[in-house]
């Protein structure tokens, strides 16, 4: 049975338009499922992706975008993140990290690949709507391990590059709209509990072996392939798959389905061949190869040798293009030219079709290596196509491993992941097959999961790349082919009914069988007179020869059975019927001569044709007649005769034995030669193949002619304009240049060279050395011969008779095909530039003698910043040496002391402005002779190589006077300036405090206003009592009293705004009662409150005490918290201002609550800077003086955010403890 506890992972893969895909996909899957989702698509790495919850209203499980290692649930949908790669690692996935380069990122083949790995057989791909061909090589791997492989309709996608990409593979199980996608997930994960079928080969029923055994023979009828020789577990995983595709749970079911739908025969037999590869897979193994393996091999080559490879199971061609790849680098780097063939087989017509075309997907780019792209492929079609040259040196051909001859003579074999597929006893077959094909000291390349471990046949170069070498030493002679009765194999009857099973019958088995039909001590003969089993006592009759082992009966059989073992048996297997020898003697030992019959027996049935049992009969000798009379005695010379017929005999039998071993071992060399021919004529078939496939080019090629003739018409048009273009750059350029051909022999030459050379136009075709000229140039020839050798150029300058310079240069003339032609030499007039050298080097030596006497330090630096010179003054002052300077860094001079942050700047600044520098101040410790400070000066020159001369002038001893100096002197600003700061920060707040009463006018207006108008009311009315005709004194005394109450109040409401606003003078602090303090700056804003219609709540502790500090300063500081929070309020529905002290250990806290709009969380710490303001009109002042009045009083001030709306500020004083002045 499956294993149904494994989890499913079903990875989707997406790019443009996916995500209206995923949408109607989702849509269609119900909530549970017992699956593992997980979407890859194409994302932005610069912006934040909120794909996951976009697809939650359509999924109706828990969907997850991936921020970490995440364990693997049933019912869940995970999400790829921006920038990353996802990988399945066991039961969880992983991120890591995107390639650089966009080119490199294949985001969906990359999970696919990992999917494959870890989740054998449980792994679905599905890939939807997209551009490009991201999904293509990874299907390939999910397909390999076992998985289900879907693609969306191509006509239904919005983009289809994804889904045909995919689909042109040829490996794609279920194309389907994506409404039907999920369904058939569904159905194929199902059905897999209820197939009755295991995949392990010992739980498979009698039953079930003989179903088994027919499907295989449905196979190898309809497709001629034949897999009774490969693994039955692999067999068995890939029929359970192709049910579970079906939808069938039976086997029988299934056997009468592939009968009757010959498309699921093909099916089943392409999921069988595995046909998966990829360029450079095993980047180490082919490092290896280029490095090691085909230098060495080429190495061993002379001129014009052969190389040959044979590339077994090369799928759709890519590693055995990769191959070629290699071995045409390396051919190109070898001088001696070497001939390379490379035969590529495998039994998949339709993946060797695909290789012979050569095309493959855009997304190899991950794969090949952007030069190798370049030189081995053509862009086509949004893909890459082999070019011509690879394509030509591989030989593709179907061929069977287990049936056809192979190829012989090979250097290098390669067969990667094919033998793990096979049985073992197939696989040891195989290898001594690989060992007969190879050269000496040829190579086998295998898979990672492949090895020969314990043959004798092969060394082992790299065990862990599988890469090995071939043991020179003789091997049993392998058959060939290597199994001929592969196609008629039946399996032995294990049941009642006649029952076959998967695992094929041994030698013993047979023997066994036949000997119970038989006789006594026998041995089982192979078709080609090998020995394959033997009897218990059978081993009396054979003799091992000295020398190498062998199984060959004729070898070790006794000498005087061995004629008349070979007579039988030839007479047997042509007659097919049981024969008996006549009874030969054999002398066991000087005592034991006893009578041999051998019994001959074939193999009667078709399948085992060749095999024949021997069965050796001894009989009781007979015993001697003793003679009873003398004259039935021998004469003497009959005995004599006797004797001399005997020897005769002996001889006979010795010169025929003779003539027998030569007869065997001629037939020997006779059937290793029949190999040769085998193998050759697999090699012809495989050619002619070859041929009819370019006879198809051919014709296609011949219909491009006719157009290829046009065009090139159309390029010798423009080769003559070409050339007469050429002409006229030749005549009007002003270089002399001449063209000489390989025999160094004039081919042209521009007008200019007859100003040096003595040359007419009828000198072309002459010696370059029967020309004259004015140059002191002796090594022209020479030169010109050097160049032509070795392909280098060489340049000189020379001067001529007149003294006049010229640049000479020799160059190599390459032609289209970069074939050396000859070589150009050209002579450029460098006259004035000489001339200008030489005045350069004069003031060059003039400037490096003035600059070695300067008294001050001087460093001339190159562009790069390395030090080109420095002068006596700076080894002196720095006390540095020249050989620790010259050449390096500056950076790095005196053990890194000069790499300084602002002589970077200033050096790094001066490279990038082309500007100079000057007096620009560095103040350095230096380890050898402590604290510097430098006057820097820089300038950059151009003469004639780019230079910086930087000086530098030591002002230590000047900026140490200095800062004794001005040390002294800052001590008495200091305390000035502190004085004068108290001044201005009282000043300050004063300023302040006068700006609130200019927003507490219009209260304070109606403050005073109020007792002026009670004064005027109560005046009028005074002055009517008194001028009645009877005065009323008392009413007129009541009204004067209202009128002194009226005044008394706005006095006081004028005295307290004098106090407010009176100039402070700098006192000690003395002990205030804060909650009078709080009263006070009330009284200053009631009229505000009411006039805002603030409703005033206020908790104020009668036990609060006192504080230090200074009245009106604190006065103003609550003024300002009111006022602040009054405005807070401006726009506030509930408008409560809460005036909450209180006494803590030691401390007095008061707090101001509005339930205004309060402050962002980000600038309530900014609250408290100065000119930092919330209000429009506001200065910013009142809240940083409040907080420097406070902590000038041992207080401090904070603000905190409501619960509700609004802002809490408090602030705290220590408790003045009752000590001090009251004021």
């Amino acid at each position: 049975m499956s294993d149904s506890k494994a989890l499913t992972v079903v990875g989707i893969g997406a790019s443009a338009g996916g995500l209206s895909a995923l949408k109607a996909f989702f849509k269609q899957v119900p909530e549970d499922t017992g699956l593992a989702f997980v979407v890859v698509v194409h994302l932005s790495p610069d912006f934040e992706s909120h794909l996951a919850d976009l697809l939650q209203p359509y999924v109706g499980f828990t969907v997850e975008q991936i921020k970490e290692t995440t364990l693997l649930e049933p019912n869940h949908l995970y999400v790829i993140p921006p920038n990353a790669n996802l990988s399945a690692i066991d039961t969880h996935l992983r991120l890591s990290q995107l390639e650089e380069r966009p080119r490199d990122r294949a985001q969906i083949d990359h999970f696919f690949r990992t999917l494959a790995n870890t989740h054998d057989g449980n792994g679905v791909a599905v890939l939807l709507t997209g551009t490009g061909t991201d999904g293509t090589l990874g299907i390939m791997e999910i397909k390999a391990s076992g998985g289900l492989v879907i693609v969306q309709a191509p006509e239904e996608a919005e983009y289809d590059g994804m889904p045909k990409s995919a689909i042109a593979t040829g490996i794609v199980d279920l194309i389907l709209p994506i409404a039907e996608i999920p369904r058939r997930i569904l159905e194929y994960k199902e059905i897999e509990p209820r197939i009755a079928l295991s995949v392990d080969p010992e739980e498979v029923s009698p039953d079930e072996g003989a179903l088994l055994q027919d499907l295989l023979t449905v196979l190898r009828t309809r497709t001629d392939r034949d897999f009774s020789r490969y693994k039955p577990s692999t067999i068995l995983r890939r029929i359970t798959r192709r049910m579970q595709l079906n939808q069938v749970d039976d086997l029988s079911k299934y056997l009468d389905l592939i009968r009757r739908r010959p498309e699921e025969v093909t099916a089943l037999a392409d999921d069988l061949l595995i046909t998966v590869s990829s360029f450079f897979r095993d980047r180490e193994f082919f490092h290896k190869l280029e490095l090691e393996e085909i230098p060495r091999l080429f190495a061993k080559k002379m001129e014009l040798d052969m190389i040959r490879i044979w590339s077994a199971g090369c799928a759709t061609g890519e590693e055995v293009y990769s191959l070629a790849i290699l071995l045409s680098e390396e051919a190109e780097r070898r001088q001696s030219p070497v001939q390379i063939q490379i035969f590529a087989s495998d039994l998949h017509s339709q993946a060797l079709e695909k290789a012979r075309q050569g095309i493959y997907p855009a997304n190899i780019e991950n794969e090949v290596s952007t030069e190798r792209l370049k030189r081995f492929f053509e862009a086509q079609h949004g893909g890459y196509r082999i070019r011509k040259e690879i394509r030509d040196l591989v030989v593709f051909t179907p061929h069977n491993l287990l049936t056809d001859p192979p190829f012989s003579r090979l250097d290098i074999l390669s067969c990667r992941n094919l033998l793990i597929y096979l049985e073992r006893e197939v696989q040891r077959d195989l290898i001594e097959l690989f060992h007969y094909a190879l050269n000496p000291d040829g190579t086998l390349l295998l898979g990672s999961a492949e090895s020969i471990d314990g043959s004798d046949l092969f060394l082992v170069e790299d065990k862990k790349l599988c890469i090995f070498r071939k043991r020179n030493v003789p091997s049993r002679d392998p058959r060939l082919p290597v199994f001929p009765l592969t196609r008629n194999r039946l399996l032995a009857d294990t049941t009642a009914r006649g029952g076959h099973t998967l695992t094929t019958i041994s030698h013993g088995a047979l023997h066994q069988q036949m000997v119970e039909r038989y006789a006594p001590p026998s041995i089982l003969i192979s078709p080609d007179n090998k020995i394959v089993h033997i009897s218990e006592h059978a081993g009396r009759y054979l003799i091992h020869p000295g020398g190498e082992p062998t199984t060959n009966v004729l070898m070790i059989l006794r000498q005087e059975l061995r004629i008349e073992l070979q007579v039988s048996l030839q007479q047997a297997r042509e007659k097919k019927e049981a024969g008996a020898s006549g009874a030969i003697s054999v002398r066991f030992s000087s005592e034991d001569l006893r009578p041999v019959v051998m019994h001959v027996r074939p193999a009667m049935e078709s399948e085992r044709d060749g095999f024949v049992l021997v069965i050796f009969e001894e009989r009781t000798p007979r015993k001697a007649n003793i003679p009873q009379r003398p004259s039935e005695m021998l004469s003497d010379f009959s005995a004599a005769r006797i004797d001399e017929l005997e020897s005769e005999l002996s001889l006979t039998r010795q010169r025929l034995q003779s003539i027998i071993e030569e007869y065997e071992s001629n037939r020997e060399e006779m059937k290793a030669s029949s190999e040769e021919i085998q193998s050759s004529n697999e090699e012809l078939r495989s050619t002619m193949e070859e041929l009819e496939t370019s006879k198809e080019e051919l014709q296609s090629s011949n219909e491009e002619l006719q157009t290829v003739n046009q065009q090139f018409k159309l390029k010798v048009e423009e080769l003559a304009q070409l050339s007469s273009d050429l002409q006229n750059l030749l005549s009007s350029t002003d270089i002399a240049t001449l063209f000489l051909g390989r025999d160094l022999r004039i081919l042209r030459f521009t007008p200019k060279l007859r100003e040096l050379f003595n040359i007419l136009a009828t000198d072309r075709g002459r010696p370059i050395s029967d020309l004259t000229h004015r140059l002191g140039y002796h090594e022209l020839h020479k030169d010109a011969e050097t160049v032509l050798g070795s392909l280098i150029p060489v340049e000189r300058e020379i001067q001529d008779l007149t003294g006049r310079w010229y640049l000479t240069r020799v160059l190599p003339y390459r032609a289209a095909n970069d074939q050396i032609g000859g070589i150009v030499i050209t002579f450029v007039d460098i006259d004035v530039r000489k001339r200008a050298e030489g005045r350069w080097k004069e003031a060059k030596l003039a400037a490096e003698t003035l600059i070695e006497n300067l008294h001050e330090p001087l460093l001339v630096l190159t562009s790069n910043l390395d030090v080109r010179s420095a002068n006596r003054a700076f080894y002196e002052h720095f006390q540095a040496q020249p050989q620790d300077t010259i050449g390096r860094k500056i950076y790095d001079l005196g053990n890194r002391q000069w790499d300084i942050l602002a002589l970077r700047g200033l050096l790094e600044n001066l490279l990038k402005k082309d500007l100079h520098i000057e007096d620009f101040e560095v103040d350095h410790h230096f380890e050898s002779i402590g604290r510097r400070v430098m006057l820097l000066s820089a300038r950059y020159l151009d003469i004639p190589q780019k230079t910086i001369l930087l000086g530098i002038r030591d002002i230590t001893d000047r900026v140490n006077n200095e800062e004794q100096r001005v040390e002294l002197l800052s001590k008495d600003r200091a305390l000035a300036a502190e004085t004068a700061l108290r001044s201005t920060e009282a000043e300050l707040a004063r300023v302040v405090r006068a700006l609130s009463v200019g927003e507490l006018a219009t209260s304070i207006a109606h403050e005073i206003n109020q007792p002026l108008a009670g004064i005027v009311t109560n005046a009028e009315a005074g002055m009517r009592w008194l001028s009645n005709r009877s005065p009323s004194i008392e009413e007129a005394k009541e009204s004067l009293s209202l009128i002194v109450r009226d005044g008394n109040r706005a006095s006081t409401v004028i005295r307290r705004i004098r106090e407010f606003l009176q100039k402070e003078t700098p006192q000690d602090n003395f002990s205030v009662d804060i909650n009078e303090v709080i009263d006070e700056a009330l009284a200053l804003t009631q009229s505000e409150l009411l006039k805002r219609r603030i409703k005033l709540r206020r908790e104020l502790s009668s036990e609060l005490g006192e504080v230090r500090g200074d009245r009106v300063q604190l006065q103003q500081v609550m003024v300002n918290l009111i006022l602040n929070g009054i405005d807070a309020m401006a726009d506030a529905k509930d408008r409560v201002l809460l005036i909450r002290s209180e006494r803590t250990s030691g401390a007095l806290h008061v707090s101001v609550c509005d339930t205004g709009s309060g402050v962002d969380s980000k600038n309530i710490v900014r609250m408290f800077d100065a000119f930092y303001t919330t209000k429009p009109t506001g200065i910013g002042m009142g809240l940083a003086i409040s907080r420097t009045i406070l902590e000038a009083c041992g207080g401090r001030i904070w603000a905190e955010s409501n619960d509700g709306p609004g802002l809490t500020i408090k602030f705290e004083m220590p408790s003045a403890a009752g000590t001090g002045e009251t004021k």
